[in-house]
């Protein structure tokens, strides 16, 4: 599953959520994302586990992009403020997740990561659950962002 919705700010690279299902490779993606090469420090890097076992040992995963526009200047703090925040209302202790805020490019972003062992993966239910999901990925982070001064994305 991969969609996008995005905030069309002219020519400028647009913020937008990207949420996909992982289904491989679980650890090289959370290895790739809290590279401390892509967020600059281990402070811009957040784990929230509900067991004593490694978020890397995941069965089934959600991907959650969240990029902000070049145009509107965040700070990697309040970025990644605004991913905690998010994962914290849309998963609250339900699921483990990572938050990482990467900074090594011109376009600051999120990525967030999610065990979904739990969810049932009857065809019919899981796209009615996608669609779900991204509506309210969506909200909450236009939520987040308002909170802190920031223009929100328009679901389509």
């Amino acid at each position: 599953c991969r969609s996008m919705y995005h905030v069309d700010k002219g020519s400028e690279p647009m913020a937008f959520i990207k949420i996909y299902k992982i289904t491989k490779d679980y650890h090289k993606k959370i290895d790739a994302i809290i590279d401390k090469k892509k967020t600059g420090d281990s402070e811009l890097i957040y784990k929230f586990t509900t067991t004593n076992e490694p978020i890397h040992q995941l069965e089934s995963a959600y991907h959650i992009m969240q990029r902000f526009p070049v145009d509107e200047y965040v700070k990697p703090e309040v970025a990644h403020q605004i991913g905690i925040e998010f994962a914290t209302q849309f998963l609250k202790d339900y699921s483990d997740y990572v938050v990482a805020t990467h900074t090594h490019s011109k376009v600051l972003h999120n990525h967030i990561i999610f065990v979904s062992s739990s969810m049932k993966e009857d065809e019919m239910y899981r796209k009615l659950y996608e669609e779900k999901l991204h509506q309210l990925v969506v909200k909450i982070t236009n939520d987040c962002c308002a909170k802190h001064g920031l223009s929100t994305i328009q679901y389509k």
